[in-house]
C-alpha cells in the first residue's frame, strides 16, 4: 500500500474554525488540531488567481512572477493552517516515512463542510522545504463511498475522447485538439498500450450509444464547462440536435455515463471550471458529483487551462497509466507534464476527486502471446493472422539472410559496381505515396529500420491499429521490407484511402492484409501500385465489423476528420 496520511476536516463550534483529524498516517499517528481560516477569502479571490495561474502559461520566467507571488503566499497561507499542531508533526513523520520507503506522500482530504472544497488545495506550499506540496506528493480529495475493484485490462487503454463545440459558443479548434492529443500520445498508441477513438461534436443520443456498445477504460471530454451559480452545480456543454448549445448538469451526465458497462473508471473533464465547487453543496462541482454517482476517479480543472497545458496534462496522466501506476501518482506525472513549461503555474488547475480508498484503477495484464488479438463474435480454422504473419516474417528473415550471403560471396569474386548501376537519388520536387516509396518491379528501395517509427506513428494517427505481438520492433521489421512482405505496400496504400482524415476505431493491420488475402484469393503484392484499393476498403470494413460489431454501409463512413 502507499504511503499515505488521510486528514478529515469539520467544522468546530466556534464560527471560522474547523477540526482536523488524522485518520491515518504513513507514521502511524493518530493526532487532531484546530485550524483558523475564512474560507470566504480563497472563494472570493479566486478569480484573480485563474488570472494568474492562466497568464503564466504564456511565456516563461526565470524570477518569482507576481503571479506566482500571489499564488505561493496562498499556498503557504492554507499550509500553515491545515498542518498546524500535532497535525502538521505527523505530517513531517509521515513525509519521512515514505521517504525512506523510497515512496512518494500521498495526501488525501476528507472535506465536510461545503466551503472548504471551493479552496484550492493543490497550492499549498511548505516554507520549510521550499516546496509545493501538490507537486511533490499527490494530493486527492476523498469522496465517502465504497472503494470499486481495479479493472483487469489487457492493453491498450481504452479512451474515448468526446468533443463538444456547439454554435453560439466559443469555437474549438476541433482539429487542432485532435492533432495536439494524437500526437502527444503518438508513441504509447504506436506501442499498442493506448487507444484512442474520438466522437466528435458529442450529442446526447451519440453519447449514449457510445456508452451502449462500446467498452471504455477512460472518458476524456474536451468542450466548454461552467459553474452554474444559480443552481450551485457543475455544467458541461453538449451538442443539441440542431448544433446549438446543450448544457447537461453534473447529475444527468452521470446517469448518462453509468449507461456503461463497465461504468468507465476514469473521467477526465478538460473543461473550464469542471473542477469548482460551491459553496453550499459539498458535492456541487461536476466532478465530485460523478464521483458521487459511481465513476471511480475524475480528474477535472478548476481554472481555465490553455490548450497546451492540457496536452502535456493528458499526456503524462494516460502514459503514466498506461505503465500501470497508480491514479494518483499518474496524477502526478501530468503536472509534471505540465511543469514542462517554464514559469507555468498551471500544474496547480487539475483536481483529482477519488471514490473511497481508490487508489488502483486498473490491474493490466500483458497480452497473452502469440495471439495477440482474439476477434469477438468470430471463429476462424486454422493458423492465426499473427501466427502466420510471425511465421512469414521469420521465413522473410531467413531468406533475406540468404540473399545477403549470395550477394557478398558475388561481390568478393567481381569489380565494384560503376557509377551507372547504382540508383540515382530523387529528383528535387519528387514525391513518395504516404512515407512509403513504390519503385518498379526490377528495383525494391527498402527504406532504413530508423524511419519506420515515424510511419508506425502516422498509421496510428490514423487510426490503424499497429500492434504486433513483437510490438514496434517487428513491425518495423516488416515495414522496412518491401521485397519479402506487403506490409509497405499495404501501409501505404491504407495511408492513401484513409487521407486526411482517420479511421473511427482502430483497426488491425495484419488483420487487413488477411482479409485482403481472402478477398482477393491471393496475398497482397508488395508494390502500392498495385495494390487493389476496392479490396482494401472491403477488407478494412470487413474487419471493423468482425471486431466491433454493426453493418458498415461503406469504407467511407469509417472515417471521420481528423
Amino acid at each position: 500500500m502507499a504511503s499515505v496520511i488521510e486528514l478529515e476536516v469539520s467544522a468546530a463550534p466556534v464560527p471560522g474554525q474547523f477540526l482536523v483529524r488524522v485518520v491515518r498516517s504513513a507514521s502511524g499517528a493518530d493526532s487532531t488540531a484546530t485550524m483558523q481560516l475564512d474560507p470566504r477569502t480563497y472563494v472570493d479571490s479566486r478569480d484573480d488567481l485563474e488570472t494568474a495561474v492562466l497568464a503564466s502559461a504564456v511565456a516563461g520566467r526565470r524570477i518569482l512572477s507576481p503571479g506566482e507571488q500571489r499564488l505561493r503566499t496562498v499556498g503557504q497561507q492554507l499550509f500553515d493552517a491545515l498542518f498546524s499542531g500535532a497535525v502538521g508533526e505527523a505530517y513531517r513523520a509521515s513525509a519521512a516515512s515514505a521517504s525512506s520507503r523510497g515512496e512518494r506522500l500521498q495526501v488525501v482530504l476528507r472535506l465536510d463542510v461545503p466551503g472548504l472544497a471551493a479552496i484550492p488545495w493543490e497550492a499549498m506550499y511548505d516554507a520549510q522545504d521550499g516546496e509545493y506540496i501538490g507537486i511533490t506528493d499527490p494530493l486527492i480529495r476523498h469522496i465517502p463511498s465504497t472503494d470499486a475493484a481495479p479493472l483487469e485490462i489487457v492493453p491498450p487503454l481504452k479512451v474515448l475522447v468526446l468533443v463538444a463545440s456547439p454554435e453560439g459558443m466559443t469555437a474549438l479548434d476541433v482539429e487542432a485538439e485532435r492533432s495536439k492529443l494524437s500526437q502527444a500520445l503518438a508513441e504509447p498508441i504506436a506501442d499498442g498500450r493506448i487507444e484512442l477513438n474520438w466522437l466528435m461534436q458529442a450529442t446526447w443520443e451519440a453519447v449514449q450509444d457510445e456508452m451502449l456498445s462500446g467498452t471504455w477504460h477512460v472518458l476524456h471530454f474536451i468542450g466548454h464547462g461552467d459553474y452554474d451559480q444559480r443552481t450551485d452545480q457543475g455544467v458541461i456543454a453538449l451538442v443539441g440536435d440542431d448544433g446549438g448549445l446543450h448544457l447537461v448538469e453534473a447529475d444527468r451526465l452521470a446517469g448518462l455515463l453509468n449507461e456503461a458497462r463497465p461504468t468507465p473508471r476514469l473521467v477526465v473533464l478538460n473543461s473550464c471550471q469542471s473542477g469548482r465547487s460551491g459553496t453550499q453543496d459539498l458535492f456541487s462541482s461536476t466532478a465530485a458529483t460523478l464521483v458521487r454517482r459511481g465513476i471511480s476517479a475524475v480528474a477535472a480543472m478548476q481554472f481555465s487551462i490553455s490548450d497546451a497545458g492540457a496536452t502535456k496534462f493528458a499526456r503524462g496522466l494516460y502514459s503514466a497509466l498506461a505503465s500501470g501506476r497508480s491514479i494518483g501518482d499518474a496524477m502526478g506525472s501530468g503536472r509534471v507534464g505540465l511543469l514542462s513549461t517554464p514559469g507555468s503555474l498551471e500544474w496547480v488547475t487539475p483536481v483529482l476527486y477519488v471514490r473511497g480508498d481508490t487508489s488502483t484503477l486498473f490491474t493490466i495484464t500483458p497480452a497473452p502471446a502469440p495471439s495477440a488479438r482474439p476477434l469477438e463474435g468470430q471463429t476462424r480454422t486454422g493458423p492465426s493472422k499473427t501466427t502466420l504473419a510471425v511465421i512469414g516474417g521469420a521465413a522473410a528473415a531467413v531468406l533475406v539472410a540468404i540473399v545477403i550471403l549470395v550477394v557478398l560471396l558475388s561481390s568478393s569474386k567481381s569489380e565494384p559496381p560503376t557509377t551507372s548501376a547504382t540508383s540515382a537519388p530523387p529528383a528535387p520536387g519528387s514525391t513518395t505515396s504516404s512515407a512509403v516509396a513504390t519503385t518498379s518491379s526490377s528495383e525494391v528501395v527498402t527504406p532504413p529500420l530508423s524511419d519506420q517509427g515515424t510511419l508506425i506513428r502516422t498509421l496510428a494517427a490514423a487510426g490503424v491499429d499497429t500492434s504486433l505481438p513483437g510490438g514496434n520492433t517487428e513491425l518495423a521489421t516488416y515495414l522496412a521490407n518491401s521485397e519479402y512482405t506487403p506490409y509497405p505496400a499495404v501501409a501505404s496504400a491504407l495511408l492513401d484511402a484513409i487521407g486526411t482524415e482517420q479511421l473511427r476505431r482502430p483497426v488491425a493491420i495484419d488483420a487487413i492484409i488477411w482479409d485482403y488475402e481472402v478477398l482477393a484469393g491471393s496475398p497482397p503484392p508488395n508494390r502500392a501500385d498495385l495494390v487493389d484499393a476496392d479490396v482494401l476498403k472491403k477488407a478494412v470494413v470487413e474487419e471493423y465489423v468482425s471486431r466491433y460489431g454493426g453493418q458498415v454501409p461503406a469504407f467511407d463512413s469509417l472515417l471521420v476528420r481528423r
